[in-house]
This record gives C-alpha cells, sequence and structure tokens, in this order.
C-alpha cells in the first residue's frame, strides 16, 4: 500500500516527456525519487516518535525544538540538488559554460587582474610589501628577550 502512494506520488512529480528520456532514465529517476520520498517518510516518522516521546515529559521546548528540526531536515530533502550524480552521466557537451578559449581584452594573457602584469593584484602599486613590517613594532621588545 505504502508502495503504491510513493507511485502515484512519484507519478506526478515525474516529467512526461518522452521525447527527451527513453524508459530505462525514467526508471533511474522512478528510483531516485522514491528512495528519497522513502527517507523523508523515515525522518517523518521518525521526528514523529520523537515528538510523542517529548510529549509525555511535558516539556513544550523540546517539541518545539524537534518539530523546527523536522522542518529543517524536510526543507533540506526537498531542495537537495538530485543533479548531481547524474552530472557524470552526462554525455553532451552543450553546455557552453566551460570556456577553452581565453577571449580577454587585457593584455596579460588571460591571468592575473587586467593591469598587464601576471600578478593577481589589484593595485599598480608594489608598496604593499611593506605594511607587514609596521604591526610588528609592539611585538620587537618581546623578541629581544627571547635572543
Amino acid at each position: 500500500m505504502i508502495n503504491n502512494l510513493l507511485n502515484l506520488i512519484i507519478a506526478h512529480y515525474v516529467d512526461h516527456d518522452d521525447d527527451d528520456e527513453d524508459e530505462e532514465e525514467q526508471k533511474k529517476m522512478m528510483k531516485k525519487k522514491k528512495k528519497k520520498m522513502m527517507m523523508i517518510i523515515t525522518m517523518m516518522m521518525i521526528i514523529l516518535l520523537l515528538m510523542m516521546m517529548m510529549m509525555k515529559m511535558k516539556k513544550k521546548i523540546t517539541i518545539l525544538m524537534a518539530f523546527l528540526f523536522f522542518l529543517l531536515l524536510l526543507l533540506l530533502c526537498v531542495f537537495s540538488d538530485d543533479d548531481k550524480d547524474d552530472d557524470d552521466d552526462d554525455d553532451d557537451d552543450d553546455d557552453d559554460d566551460d570556456d577553452d578559449d581565453d577571449d580577454d581584452d587585457d593584455d596579460d594573457g588571460g591571468h592575473g587582474d587586467g593591469d598587464g602584469d601576471d600578478d593577481d593584484d589589484d593595485d599598480d602599486d608594489d608598496d604593499d610589501d611593506d605594511d607587514d613590517d609596521d604591526d610588528d613594532d609592539d611585538d620587537d621588545d618581546d623578541d629581544d628577550d627571547d635572543r
């Protein structure tokens, strides 16, 4: 009965476009969705059992904390990214996100901050190296004692 209920719930969320997916991919998606729904139902049951135990103790703050924890877990399960595992399986290279060629207009060869040199500093002056010496003036007395 639970399995049929899960299949009905999952069938609502699965795309019905047969043009892009074949049956094997749909079965994989159904398995992933079923696994996710079973995890959510299991968490709900565990949290409900915890809440029932807390009600016997008459600790209303703990009940509220358990309920908020349940909501957090539910939100994490619902809004988690399912496509993390699918990125390795995709053989389509239609994505233009990976730009191998550098079309930068600066003279640093695609590296750096665009000012012509190869360093990544945003400042054009090189006087920043002396800033660390000014901060250590207070500790000079302690260094002399250690020598």
